[in-house]
């Protein structure tokens, strides 16, 4: 789970922000897993604070990732909002080497949102997956064709590399009430899909507006299909939006 390796940031570097939030994890049981508890007591090191959460910024782009993660604060009945569009490796590892060093575990997941609010998921992330697939993820396929890497039980690290599949959040901004991005996915989609452009523009207005835009473009005509995968049924409201 994300406990101890929360922990053992906040004991390496005495981050009392880590700590906290390695807490607040470990006390709600989120990922816990019996088999690696003893890595929370090996990492736990009392000596560092825990400090409140209150004025930690509320959103945040990690730019080596290119992962925004976006909330309404920090209380209980937060919003949350995360976004993916970054090299499965990181732009510093892209950088430095021309190879893998282990990205079999990653999924074909670009451009990909999560929600959760007030207690409850909304858009939902499949977890970990024994086969990797884009269509079990909240993002795009064009014809029916998913991203490079999916289809087998390892991601297909090989065909990504092979193909150059690079992505980037080209723009983020935060101004304390509301926060937005645009990240470009166009060619992590395998060659059949024909994909010249595919940028997912994301607004959100705190506490519950999410905008998201996609602006997709083909070399011929083609089917874009958004996925929303939800815990539960959506249903058609009144005037033909959709709900739970």
């Amino acid at each position: 789970g994300p406990a101890h390796s929360l922990f053992a940031l906040a004991k390496r570097f005495k981050d009392p922000v880590a700590q906290a939030q390695a807490l607040r994890f470990w006390r709600r049981k989120v990922g816990h897993s019996r088999n690696l508890l003893f890595l929370d007591l090996l990492y736990y090191d009392p000596a560092v604070p825990e400090v409140a959460l209150d004025n930690e910024p509320s959103a945040r782009h990690f730019d080596d990732l290119d992962l925004v993660c976006a909330r309404s604060s920090w209380k209980e009945d937060a919003t949350l909002v995360s976004f993916l569009c970054g090299p499965y490796q990181g732009h510093r590892v892209m950088r430095v080497g021309s190879g893998d060093l282990g990205g079999a575990h990653c999924h074909a997941d670009t451009a990909s949102i999560q929600i959760y609010s007030r207690g409850e998921v909304l858009l939902s992330d499949p977890g970990y997956e024994h086969i990797k697939h884009t269509d079990h993820h909240n993002t795009v396929l064009v014809d029916g064709h998913g991203q490079l890497g999916e289809g087998i039980k390892w991601f297909n690290v090989n065909r990504v590399l092979h193909f150059g599949g690079t992505v980037e959040v080209l723009s983020y901004g935060d101004d304390g009430k509301s926060a937005a991005w645009v990240g470009e996915a166009a060619k992590i989609y395998i060659p059949e899909a024909g994909l010249e452009r595919f940028r997912r523009h994301v607004f959100y207005a705190r506490p519950d507006l999410l905008v998201v835009l996609d602006d997709l473009a083909a070399k011929e005509p083609r089917v874009f299909t958004q996925l929303w995968h939800a815990p539960s049924e959506f249903k058609t409201r009144p005037g033909g939006s959709l709900g739970f």
